[in-house]
């Protein structure tokens, strides 16, 4: 019995092995690490965002919209860097952490919840209200306008002033025991009158800072700024850091995914 003989050609399938693994070489690797690093980084930033919404005390969308990626656009391997991170200079503050000294004369300047128009929020949860901003505040005792013989005296006399200038109700009082700060006063009670008599001489009161408005004595004092404490440690939260390493955990089965990506179009 005569044996039957084939004789199969394969040089055309070794050609498309080799033009499969050149563009392999060339394209598909590099692509499957580019696409696996700007995947993680996506996520990470995603994590982040998610971290910043759930466990910060908010006041506005900028700091969780703070972070964002970079993806790598190269297809040089050794070249490939994706990033992640936030814009935002204080969200460095909050990863690594932080300790802020005062090197004034007082201690550091926190806003309060007031300065927000939530007096009985503290910490504070809203954004500083434009009248209660750094520059928009005017002080009513600054230097060289009153002239005291001690530092009693001079918040007397600063509440006093402040109460008579209705536009510039502010000043900064120096109470001890951690209560210095950026004050706003309100007049209370009716203002002693203009023009008034001792025996039978009548008098009018002169001010030199305007008309007199509530009752002295009476004012009420509203903590805008506190200069109470000299050092501040802001505790690292590594809110980045934790999030990035849980992404990086899933890098195998993103990178399978690309490549099966990458490999099923080239294939076609």
């Amino acid at each position: 019995m005569a044996d039957n003989v084939f004789s199969i050609d394969t040089s055309e399938i070794d050609r498309f092995e080799r033009v499969v693994l050149q563009k392999a070489k060339a394209f598909a690797f590099p692509l499957a690490i580019q696409g696996t690093l700007n995947t993680l980084a996506f996520k990470s930033m995603q994590a982040g965002r998610k971290t910043i919404q759930e466990d910060f005390e908010l006041r506005n969308k900028w700091t969780e919209r703070s972070v964002r990626f970079d993806r790598t656009r190269t297809l040089k391997i050794a070249d490939m860097v994706a990033t992640v991170g936030s814009v935002a200079d204080y969200m460095e503050s909050q990863e690594e952490g932080e300790t802020r000294t005062s090197k004034g004369k007082h201690g550091l300047r926190i806003p309060t919840g007031a300065a927000a128009d939530q007096p009985q929020l503290f910490p504070r949860r809203g954004v500083i209200k434009k009248k209660y901003r750094r520059g928009q505040i005017k002080l009513a005792n600054e230097t060289g306008r009153i002239k005291a013989r001690n530092r009693g005296q001079f918040i007397l006399m600063s509440i006093r002033v402040a109460s008579l200038r209705g536009q510039s109700p502010f000043v900064f009082l120096p109470f001890g025991s951690g209560n210095a700060g950026l004050y706003k006063i309100i007049p209370q009670g009716s203002a002693p009158p203009t023009r008034y008599k001792r025996g039978k001489k009548k008098f009018t009161r002169k001010n030199k800072w305007g008309r007199p408005r509530g009752k002295p004595g009476n004012e009420r004092l509203i903590l805008i700024h506190s200069f109470a404490h000299r050092t501040i440690k802001i505790i690292p939260t590594k809110w980045l850091k934790k999030n990035v390493e849980d992404v990086a955990g899933t890098m195998a089965v993103t990178f399978k995914q690309q490549a099966d990506r990458v490999f099923d179009r080239l294939v076609k």
